[in-house]
């Protein structure tokens, strides 16, 4: 009796070993990729649980049976999720409704960044040394799709005066328009430049600033500014000139003599005073720059 004992129980824990044993092997085992994409397709569907489902497929990346097909894959739906998060800001500003300006703009901007690294696995060359590209007409087409709202985003981050996050943005816009009579791109080179050299970033100015010289060189005449300037600003009852004091930063209205302060931007000043455009600022302070970079 008491051999049976020991016999039922010696089973008893070799059967609770070998399920937790299953268990483990369970838990181990990957989610199946086909599992991946179909929760990216009903988050995109649904319009919600997009960041979980990017997560989840951008943790599958280091999957050793993956290949550069898939992974392209993998990039491609994770901007189709970025881009499901764009519609959601969208459609809630369509409506009236309270949204997110920045993570409408940054969305897409992310979105950008996923297209670019499924076009650099797309055109990976395969066993046979072919480039075989699947995903290049269809990341075109999307950003295309998107390419005036990324131009909005480096306007919108600019007067908020995020000027790294400027940056971004224009450089995507000048990076992926494939028309080079875009008449944007000239006005963008010295965005971007200004850009760089604001949120002191030195790569980001030189990256930009032949382009930006060459632009201005190309403009129709430069107008300088005084720094007290008389105007004249015509209504309906009659003319009322008024004088702009730059350095003191007050208007008056010469036929009242009422004066009033004036709050400026201190960079928009300097080049007021001077006489300076942005890219003349940026040719000013090249040396610096440069002297900057070199310096790192």
């Amino acid at each position: 009796m008491k051999k049976s004992f020991v016999i039922l129980l010696l089973f008893t824990c070799l059967g609770s070993m070998l399920q937790a044993a299953d268990k483990k092997d369970k838990a181990q085992k990957p989610v199946k990729m086909s599992t991946l994409y179909k929760a990216a397709s009903n988050a995109i569907k649904n319009s919600s649980g997009q960041d979980g489902a990017r997560t989840n497929l951008i943790n599958a990346l280091p999957r050793t049976d993956l290949k550069d097909k898939d992974r392209a894959m993998i990039y491609y739906t994770a901007a189709r999720l970025y881009e499901s998060v764009n519609s959601v800001e969208n459609r809630k500003a369509y409506l009236k409704q309270q949204y997110d300006t920045a993570l409408f703009f940054n969305s897409l901007l992310n979105m950008y960044e996923q297209l670019r690294l499924c076009d650099s696995v797309d055109a990976v060359p395969n066993a046979q040394e072919k480039v075989r590209l699947k995903y290049s007409r269809k990341t075109s087409d999307l950003r295309q799709k998107y390419k005036k709202n990324i131009l909005n985003g480096g306007k919108f981050f600019l007067r908020k005066g995020n000027y790294d996050a400027a940056y971004g943005f224009m450089d995507a816009y000048y990076t992926y328009t494939t028309n080079k009579r875009d008449t944007m791109l000239p006005k963008l080179a010295y965005r971007a430049a200004l850009c760089g050299y604001l949120s002191n970033k030195p790569a980001h100015t030189l990256k930009y600033i032949d382009k930006a010289i060459e632009a201005a060189e190309n403009a129709a005449g430069k107008a300088g500014t005084d720094a007290a300037v008389e105007i004249v600003v015509n209504t309906p009852a009659k003319a009322t000139e008024v004088k702009v004091d730059l350095p003191n930063q007050t208007v008056t209205n010469l036929a009242t003599g009422k004066s009033e302060h004036f709050e400026i931007n201190g960079y928009k000043k300097h080049c007021l005073e001077n006489g300076l455009d942005d890219v003349d600022f940026l040719v000013q302070n090249r040396d610096k720059v440069e002297a900057w970079e070199q310096e790192q």
